[in-house]
Order: structure tokens, then C-alpha cells, then sequence
């Protein structure tokens, strides 16, 4: 029968394929109609939802158009048992919901998009509804219940080895940041030569200026150059500075602070080993206030404002690099300084924690809500098994709707 159907499914959409029919009914439930374009929005709607391509194959085409009907199938008995029970909700006020929604994002909704949204969430809420309904009737979940699967599943709930972790991260610059530090910082010079203020116009005088003018443009000199003229300018007692004079002093912080951390690759080992020799030289517990000192002073990345916290870290979070590390990390060890990815690393564990089975207190609302679930699946189940056994559902094959 299932491949039957599919055979159908197929029919009808090289049928509409070929004569650009895309409403051709597909099946009939009671008085509801699925059609063609129906499938074919449910299809897409699943890929977007995944971010997966459309299939090639026939035979994942044919199981995605099986699926979209199942569901669409599943979802139309529901609603129409919510609607033969009374169950509506006031259109106006899911319109304003949506409306507002929209404006809060503040994007244009346009009459076609509205009616529907507004048409999908009208169906959501009578499903949401019905099955709420038919969950009253269930037997609730009871502590005991969560104890039995507590118990019965218990070596499920086992927590992996954890660490309390902490990172250095020091990245070498390319010439992509080269460039902007070095642009940035030009044009703080230029500032400084036509600001009005005359403590500002004094950090730059003619010596300075022609000794900028003989370095290599955007050469590491130049740029360390730049760099000394924005902390000199940092120097200056400025009281009261206006707008202008205000960002032009956060301009020069910024960027003399991006110069100090350009470091080429072996400039970038060097400082890491030095840190490293630093470390080491430390009793194990008193390397962690240094080593925090140092994350704040030259770390990027996670943690880099945290004094290189990571906080607990489990191993199968970490990417393959790290994990190596991990392994053969103990309390107040320090890792070799390796490379992940383009960054230069450096870690150190304050804890290690033994895998361990987490404690019933600790796992007792997943439980619930893991229970919950099935219950709620389950339920869904019996109701739309016993709402198709009622129900005239009619496939291709026949002509017209029943009556």
C-alpha cells in the first residue's frame, strides 16, 4: 500500500510538473484537500529548516513527498478534530500578535505575508489546543515515575572527566590588520597636525615629521613610529577636551594599543615560550594569578576578558587539538604551547573532575520533561490512529472531493 502511494505521489507530480498544475489534489480528508503545491511547501519548508539543497535522487524526492503528506495528513485530522469540538481562538487577536511581531523586528509586512502567518499560527494553536486537551486525560507523571527511570537508566547520565580551564590565545596579525592599524594611526597623525589645539599640534613637530616621512609606508617601523606619536599624544594634560579632541584621544588609546599587539609568527612563539618559562618557574598553585595577568594582557578570543576562564570544559566540546591536550592535563599543569588553527595556545587546568554519574536532584527535571515528551508523542499517536480510522481519506485516484 505505502509503495503504492508513492507511486501516486510520483504520478501526480510529473503530471503537475509537466502541465504547471500545482493544486492538483493529492488526497481528500473528509471535506480537506491536500494538494501538490501543499507537498512541495512542506518539502521546502523542511530543507530551509535544515539548510540542506534540494534532493536529486527520486528516491529521497519520493520519501520527502511521503513524509510531507504524513504530516499534513496528521496535522488536518487534528485540526478538524479541534474545530468539531468548539475549539477557536479569535482571528483579530493572532493578526495583532503577528502584526506587532513584525514591527518589533521593524520589517514590512505586506497583506500576502500576513494572512499568511496568521493562517499557520491559527492552525498551530488549534493543535497546540486539542492535544492539550487530550493530555488532561493522561495519567500524570509522578515522582516515583522519575525515580524508576532514574534507576533504570542511571549509567546514561554519567558526566564525562571536566575541566576548569584556562587559555592564552595569541594570534599572529596578517597583513589584512597591518593595514588597518597602520591606516587608522596615519590618520591620527593627520589629526594631530590640524588640530587647533596647541599642546595637541606640539606632539608633532618638524623633526618628527620628516622622520615619518622617510619610513617604508605601512612598514613595521613606520607603524611602531605611529604608534610612539599616539601615546605621546596620550601624555598630554588635556583638560576639558571637546568632542573632536575626546575622540581623537580613544582613536589614539585604540590603535596604539592594536600596534603594541602586531606580532609576526616567530615574534608570537617567542612571547608564548616566554610565558610559558614564566609559569613554570611558579609553584603550581601560584600559577594562576600570573597566568590570568597574562590572558588579560595578550589573550584573544573566549575568555580573553576573563583572565583566559574558560570555565568547565568537557572533552568532546573541544576540537581535536585541544583534545590531545586535555588528555594528559592534571590540576595546575601547564600544556606546551601548540597551534590550533592559526592561534598559538597555552592552557592550564585549576580542576579535574572524574567522570562520575550525575546525581538524581541534578537530572530530575530532564527526566520530567524527557517523560513529558514521550507521554505527549505517545498521545498524539493514539489520537491521530484513532482519527484516521474514522475519517474518509481518499488518495489520487478519485476525481472529486467527498461529498
Amino acid at each position: 500500500m505505502h509503495r503504492l502511494l508513492l507511486l501516486l505521489i510520483l504520478l501526480v507530480a510529473s503530471h503537475a510538473a509537466e502541465t504547471g498544475i500545482v493544486d492538483m489534489p493529492v488526497r481528500y480528508i473528509n471535506r480537506d484537500m491536500i494538494t501538490y503545491q501543499d507537498l512541495q511547501e512542506r518539502v521546502a519548508l523542511g530543507l530551509r529548516a535544515r539548510n540542506a539543497r534540494p534532493p536529486q535522487d527520486m528516491q529521497t524526492k519520493n520519501l520527502l513527498l511521503s513524509q510531507a503528506l504524513d504530516a499534513l495528513t496528521e496535522e488536518i485530522l487534528l485540526i478538524q478534530e479541534a474545530e468539531k469540538m468548539g475549539i477557536h481562538f479569535p482571528q483579530g487577536v493572532v493578526q495583532a500578535d503577528v502584526r506587532r511581531e513584525w514591527e518589533e523586528k521593524q520589517q514590512v509586512l505586506n497583506p500576502q505575508i500576513m494572512a499568511e502567518l496568521v493562517r499557520q499560527r491559527m492552525r498551530s494553536i488549534k493543535i497546540q489546543t486539542i492535544m492539550r486537551h487530550y493530555l488532561q486525560m493522561a495519567p500524570s507523571i509522578r515522582p516515583k515515575d522519575i525515580e524508576k527511570y532514574y534507576e533504570k537508566h542511571q549509567a546514561t547520565y554519567k558526566r564525562p572527566a571536566r575541566w576548569h580551564l584556562y587559555q592564552i590565545m595569541v594570534l599572529p596579525a596578517d597583513q589584512q590588520d597591518r593595514v588597518k592599524i597602520f591606516n587608522n594611526l596615519r590618520k591620527i597623525f593627520t589629526r594631530i597636525v590640524e588640530n587647533n589645539d596647541e599642546k595637541i599640534n606640539a606632539v608633532i613637530t618638524e623633526e618628527k615629521t620628516q622622520a615619518y616621512l622617510k619610513f617604508k609606508a605601512g612598514s613595521a617601523e613606520q607603524i611602531s613610529f605611529l604608534s610612539d606619536i599616539a601615546k605621546q599624544l596620550l601624555a598630554v594634560d588635556i583638560k576639558d577636551p571637546g568632542p573632536v579632541t575626546r575622540v581623537l584621544l580613544e582613536d589614539a588609546k585604540r590603535w596604539s594599543i592594536a600596534a603594541d599587539a602586531l606580532r609576526d609568527k616567530p615574534a608570537v612563539v617567542a612571547l608564548m615560550n616566554k610565558l610559558h618559562a614564566e609559569l613554570s618557574a611558579l609553584e603550581p598553585e601560584q600559577r594562576i594569578e600570573k597566568f590570568q595577568e597574562f590572558a588579560d594582557s595578550y589573550s584573544v578570543g573566549l575568555g580573553a576578558k576573563q583572565g583566559g576562564d574558560l570555565g568547565l570544559v568537557e572533552l568532546a566540546t573541544q576540537n581535536a587539538d585541544y583534545q590531545a591536550q586535555l588528555e594528559k592535563l592534571n590540576a595546575y599543569e601547564l600544556s606546551p604551547v601548540f597551534w590550533s588553527g592559526k592561534a598559538a595556545v597555552l592552557l592550564m587546568a585549576t580542576t579535574k573532575e572524574a567522570p562520575q554519574i550525575r546525581t538524581f536532584n541534578e537530572v530530575n527535571g530532564e527526566i520530567r520533561k524527557l517523560l513529558e515528551n514521550q507521554q505527549q508523542q505517545a498521545v498524539r499517536m493514539d489520537l491521530v490512529k484513532q482519527l484516521k480510522s474514522q475519517a474518509a481519506i481518499i488518495d489520487i485516484k478519485q476525481k472529486s472531493a467527498p461529498k
